[in-house]
């Protein structure tokens, strides 16, 4: 099923299913990527970000941040080649290279805990008008940090992607 609506100048002309909530096509990501590189820019980028006061012997005091800026293809290298994916990763932003980087700028030990921070966007992982049969079938859920598409393991996804991500 389908559903469209066309109005010009701010008045309906045509009509069919308007209201129907459906699963949005590929045609739409056509026009949220002209939206994204309109309004952010084509060299803007999603990072994720390490947090947490460390000691000069390399050891991190309290919790260590693992706070999310939305980049939807940060993933594991486990995950990228781990063959369940119909559609594989491209271009992925590996986990490893930001661990290794915390390990450059001279983390040594983590006493606390890794805490993932999602709080650049709102807690709706799902369109509220999603089935749960098409929730993570057909896309999400989907947050500010978000690891190996909110997978902990090949079959469980996390109820948190942010706990998911710190996992």
């Amino acid at each position: 099923t389908s559903c469209v609506a066309v109005s010009v100048d701010g008045v309906a002309v045509a009509a069919r299913n308007e209201t129907l909530p459906v699963i949005p096509a590929s045609a739409l990501k056509l026009l949220v990527a002209a939206v994204a590189l309109d309004v952010l820019g084509e060299d803007h980028r999603y990072t994720t970000t390490v947090l947490g006061e460390v000691d000069a012997a390399g050891n991190v005091n309290g919790n260590l941040y693992l706070v999310g800026g939305g980049d939807p293809l940060l993933s594991t290298d486990w995950w990228v080649t781990s063959n369940i994916l119909e559609f594989p990763v491209i271009n992925a932003t590996r986990l490893e290279d930001l661990a290794q980087a915390v390990v450059d700028a001279g983390v040594r030990s983590v006493p606390g805990s890794v805490v993932g921070d999602a709080t650049r966007y709102d807690d709706e992982y799902y369109a509220p008008s999603w089935d749960s049969d098409l929730r993570v079938s057909e896309a999400g859920p989907y947050d500010a940090l978000l690891v190996n598409d909110a997978r902990t393991s090949l079959d469980d996804v996390a109820d948190d992607p942010a706990v998911g991500a710190a996992q």
